[in-house]
């Protein structure tokens, strides 16, 4: 992951797949997928010189300075995803659906807890 190539979907399209590609399994199932794909590409799950505030300020339009800068481990994407709300989603539609499959936020946190024990 080099910061170059990500940015926030802002086609119609571009949400929907992104939505489906999040909705797609349960959320600890979603977990475990990136916490695979990170370990694949040598991500950190957690950096000790990364802030809380620098974690809470992160958002998915600036993932790329936070990879290029050094600020992005595994543990402040985890939870990026779990901030995101239904209002990341321009169409109604999309941001119900969302918000129906957030509902299980507190299994994704679970997840979070026990990969953190085991790292």
């Amino acid at each position: 992951m080099d910061g170059e190539k990500y940015h926030e979907p802002k086609s119609i399209e571009g949400q929907i797949t992104r939505l489906s590609d999040r909705i797609s399994v349960p959320i600890e199932e979603e977990i475990k997928r990136y916490w695979e794909t990170g370990k694949r590409l040598g991500t950190t799950y957690f950096k000790k010189d990364i802030t809380w505030k620098e974690r809470a300020d992160f958002n998915f339009a600036n993932m790329g300075e936070y990879i290029k800068t050094g600020k992005f481990d595994e543990l402040t994407f985890f939870l990026s995803l779990l901030a995101q709300t239904e209002e990341d989603f321009s169409h109604p539609v999309l941001a119900k659906i969302y918000q129906q499959w957030a509902i299980s936020k507190q299994e994704g946190i679970d997840t979070i807890l026990k990969i953190a024990h085991d790292e």
